[in-house]
């Protein structure tokens, strides 16, 4: 058996990374890897520039997504200040606190997108026993954080508690058949059930150290979500599973 730390992410907006084109942000549908540790490391109070610790958060746990409500996109269009391509070049800036101490600035058109009212279910596993925290660790973080937390952006605030709860099951499909979308402290909001019934897309790490438990009939992906340097605010590729979790009757 194995145990599991289950989290509910819902908000009215969020917005999961994606790569940055010119001028466009998108989103991918779910919440991203990079997203979710630093949601982790928010709640635990690791700070950003402690790049020490952040590489012992990035590779402390492995995660799991569950789509339970895929919500509607929205994009958001505004302006933006920047410097120029050139100034960029010989600062060699690479972060946007960076960017915004240069003094030639510019203003640039932006767009970009959200998801609305989405509902995920996250689920993490211990992917090392050397790691610095428990999942009971993180459990408590998440009931009390130390820092502020928010759905991919810091304008992005939560509707609702994560909720956290430890599982203990013999796969991943079984842990997440036994966390329902709606925890029971929500159960009176039965209006967020989509009419087509709760979802089932679940993404998840492909080098998964524990047993799955899918079916088969998945796709695999490559995201450019796991953390890197944060110094730099660098991210490396990794290899996403996707696939539709057996049916489980929620409330």
């Amino acid at each position: 058996m194995n145990q599991f730390l289950a989290f509910t992410v819902h908000a009215p907006l969020s917005s999961w990374g994606d790569i940055a084109v010119g001028e466009r942000r998108g989103t991918w549908e779910m919440p991203s890897r990079s997203a979710t540790i630093g949601l982790v490391g928010a709640a635990l109070g690791v700070r950003r520039e402690d790049h020490v610790t952040q590489q012992e958060l990035a590779t402390a746990f492995g995660i799991g997504v569950r789509m339970d409500v895929a919500g509607t996109t929205m994009e958001d269009f505004h302006t933006a200040q920047s410097v120029s391509r050139l100034n960029m070049r010989r600062s060699g800036a690479r972060t946007r606190a960076a960017m915004m101490a240069h003094k030639d600035r510019v203003t640039m058109l932006s767009r970009r997108a959200y998801r609305c009212d989405a509902l995920f279910t996250s689920m993490l596993w211990l992917e090392r026993t050397s790691s610095p925290w428990s999942l009971s660790d993180v459990k408590a973080a998440l009931q009390e954080p130390k820092f502020a937390l928010y759905a991919g952006r810091r304008a992005n605030v939560l509707a609702w508690p994560l909720f956290p709860e430890l599982l203990v099951a013999d796969s991943l499909a079984a842990a997440f058949a036994l966390r329902p979308p709606v925890p029971q402290e929500t159960a009176a909001l039965p209006v967020l059930r989509p009419k087509s019934g709760w979802g089932r897309l679940v993404a998840y790490d492909g080098n998964a150290s524990i047993p799955t438990g899918m079916p088969m009939g998945g796709h695999r992906a490559v995201r450019r979500d796991q953390p890197g340097d944060r110094r730099t605010w660098l991210f490396s590729d990794r290899s996403v599973e996707f696939n539709e979790l057996p049916e489980v009757t929620h409330p």
